[in-house]
């Protein structure tokens, strides 16, 4: 008879940032304990404290002869994203949650987000507002507007519905050499945009107002907020390395820089070969698009598309030829042909027509290109599930 090794239980790290949450603590890490005694699995609680003026620090430690809760102090310190990450470095188990200090996360859900993680074999699991079963208590317009505005724009850079969430676990292998660098206060964002996550699961959960204390959202971390959303856009436009997929938005943001320089390429050559050497305009034009076509695969496809690159020189060989195809059909059925159509039977100015011609073969060459020339080589499961 085989007997199966018994599997190895993770321990949970719930980190938790705090700034004058004194009366707080006590009813969290109780509800913390009630919630968590329902599963498996060894567990440790990290309070990470601002140098709180009302004694939050000397009160979490005073409760660690009840709940198994250390305490870090930082005394020239501020901001949550960065004491998150300071707990992430005092973290000892494999599985980290976060989550507020305010009771605004209820805590019964850290059941439902450690279930997702492990039955479904995810990467990280957030508390979602704005699923299925989600939602807020007591908010006001103003707050829902705002809230609606913070996750629009960055839905550019992940899929995921509730991306401002502050309520979420993970596996601690995806921060392993991920460099975090947030402003204010949405850590999770910026694990979503630069950590490894490939799959990732909303759970729903109800938010509710704080019932202690007072609100740290302000105007300056409203700004931070914005601040950070530019420096990922940034960060993932120019600067992104991992060979992971990138949302279709940032892919699109990359084709068009490339699509500017080409049509400069394009037109500068359009215009010398007609300027220097008195070049027929159509003859001038199919010179032009193929020299741009060149320089536009080189680098779509070291840059754009480079999470999908194919190896070996057969592979880039295809891609040259299908780029070829997929220019041709872009640049004559688009670029060249709106000028035919509006300069030489409608009898429009060569320049305007050739320039709306550049931008109908710029449509026609991303959509097909996303979807043929630089298709995945395998499936590979979308970055959040819903």
């Amino acid at each position: 008879m085989l007997i199966s090794a018994q599997k190895e239980i993770a321990m949970i790290s719930i980190i938790i940032p705090t700034y004058n949450e004194k009366d707080n603590i006590e009813p969290l890490l109780k509800k913390i304990s009630e919630a968590l005694s329902r599963i498996d699995s060894s567990w440790e609680i990290i309070i990470v404290d601002d140098n709180s003026p009302d004694g939050s620090s000397m009160e979490a430690r005073r409760l660690s002869h009840s709940y198994p809760v250390s305490t870090v102090v930082r005394e020239n310190k501020r901001g949550l994203a960065t004491a998150v990450i300071r707990g992430f470095e005092e973290a000892k188990g494999e599985i980290i949650a976060v989550m507020d200090a305010d009771l605004s996360h209820p805590p019964e859900y850290l059941v439902d987000l450690y279930n997702a993680l492990e039955r479904n074999k995810t990467d990280m699991v957030i508390g979602s507002r704005f699923v299925r079963g989600g939602g807020t208590e007591n908010w006001s317009r103003r707050r829902s507007v705002m809230s609606w505005l913070a996750r629009m724009i960055s839905r550019g850079l992940c899929p995921v519905r509730d991306s401002t969430s502050g309520f979420f676990m993970f596996r601690k292998k995806l921060i392993q050499g991920v460099k975090l660098s947030p402003l204010g206060y949405k850590i999770c964002l910026e694990l979503l945009v630069k950590s490894s996550a490939m799959k990732v699961q909303e759970v729903p959960i109800i938010f509710r107002d704080r019932s202690q204390g007072a609100s740290k959202l302000g105007w300056k971390v409203t700004i931070n907020y914005f601040r950070h959303i530019a420096r990922l856009y940034w960060w993932i436009i120019f600067r992104y390395k991992s060979g992971k997929d990138v949302s279709s938005t940032i892919t699109f943001a990359r084709f068009s820089i490339v699509g500017m320089s080409g049509i400069i390429v394009n037109y500068g050559i359009f215009c010398f070969l007609r300027m220097a050497f008195g070049m027929p305009h159509i003859l001038a034009a199919l010179l032009a698009i193929e020299i741009s076509i060149l320089t536009n695969f080189i680098l779509n496809n070291f840059w754009t598309w480079r999470f999908r690159n194919l190896q070996g020189h057969l592979g880039l060989l295809k891609r040259i030829l299908a780029y070829h195809l997929v220019a041709g059909i872009a640049a004559f059925g688009g670029n060249w042909g709106t000028l035919f159509v509006l300069a030489d039977i409608f009898g429009m100015n060569i320049d305007q027509s050739y320039v709306l011609g550049i931008g109908i073969g710029m449509l026609i060459n991303f959509f097909l290109n996303d979807r043929w020339t630089f298709a995945r080589n395998f499936w590979e499961e979308e970055r959040a599930t819903r």
